[in-house]
């Protein structure tokens, strides 16, 4: 996946600087990431951001939700 710009909006910078230094600290440099969340007071709206192309931060969703079902009990 190649990396491209970070985008401004919602601004998260911080958030994925500090989760870089993690990466860092177990040995890995340059991760791709893509991160859910949702808000209160109701948690119905989901938030997305990625460091990477929409088009792979779509794959990266796409293929952890396939893991995540396929470990479901």
């Amino acid at each position: 996946m190649k990396k491209s710009n970070i985008s401004k909006v919602g601004d998260l910078t911080d958030l994925a600087n500090e989760l870089y230094k993690v990466f860092e600290n177990h040995g890995f440099s340059a991760p791709a990431m893509a991160i859910a969340f949702t808000l209160p007071p109701d948690y119905e709206i989901c938030h997305w951001v990625t460091n990477v192309s929409r088009e792979d931060g779509i794959e990266i969703f796409r293929n952890t939700a396939t893991k995540m079902v396929s470990q479901t009990n």
